[in-house]
């Protein structure tokens, strides 16, 4: 799939959260959403010097307008390895937890070093500052796993999300392997020969 399939692809499947979608698809939509941010951050830093404004408008308005697209392409190429689409959730709650804990271990830095005390090793501190480095660890653990999951390669034949877009035809040949092709070649007839 080249780049101007995938944007089309993935806008032309703006809500849609069912089916699969190829690794080209995910990963070209992502490189547009990129280059679109920067093209529009470009636009916002002009308008920001022409009219003293602080809001990146131009950004924010690509960047909401791309965002179900993109959630839905995350969904679809989850659904192609196999998987639920909800798994792009799994780094949300440890991102979350550590943006949470470190600003408690922080605050907790902050008032210690203020206080009467003058005691940045106490055990509050201590204790706030190792649960941030545990969130972390864990939010860490959880993006390198979805990107893994984002990077396998289709799930050959069809699974409970559709047909592969990778090969859209099963084999139908004995004990599941392809049928002799009549073309001469020796890939399967289905099986493009592009790469």
């Amino acid at each position: 799939m080249t780049f101007t399939q995938a944007v089309r692809s993935a806008l032309g499947n703006y809500a849609t959260f069912s089916g699969r979608a190829r690794r080209s698809e995910y990963w070209w939509f992502y490189l547009f959403t990129i280059l679109v941010s920067l093209a529009t951050s470009g636009v916002d830093s002009v308008l920001r010097y022409a009219f003293d404004n602080e809001v990146g408008v131009v950004n924010t308005i690509a960047s909401l307008a791309l965002l179900l697209p993109s959630l839905a392409v995350t969904a679809r190429r989850l659904h192609d390895t196999g998987r639920t689409g909800w798994w792009m959730v799994l780094p949300v709650v440890p991102v979350l937890a550590t943006v949470v804990v470190g600003f408690a271990a922080l605050f907790t830095i902050v008032f210690s070093a203020v206080s009467s005390a003058n005691d940045i090793s106490s055990a509050p501190v201590l204790a706030t500052v190792a649960l941030f480095i545990a969130c972390a660890l864990c939010a860490l653990v959880a993006c390198v796993t979805l990107l893994v999951f984002l990077c396998l390669d289709s799930e050959p034949g069809a699974n409970r999300y559709g047909l592969s877009p990778k090969q859209p035809v099963a084999p139908t040949g004995p004990l599941g392997h392809y049928p002799p092709s009549t073309s001469g070649s020796d890939s399967p007839p289905w099986q493009s020969r592009e790469l």
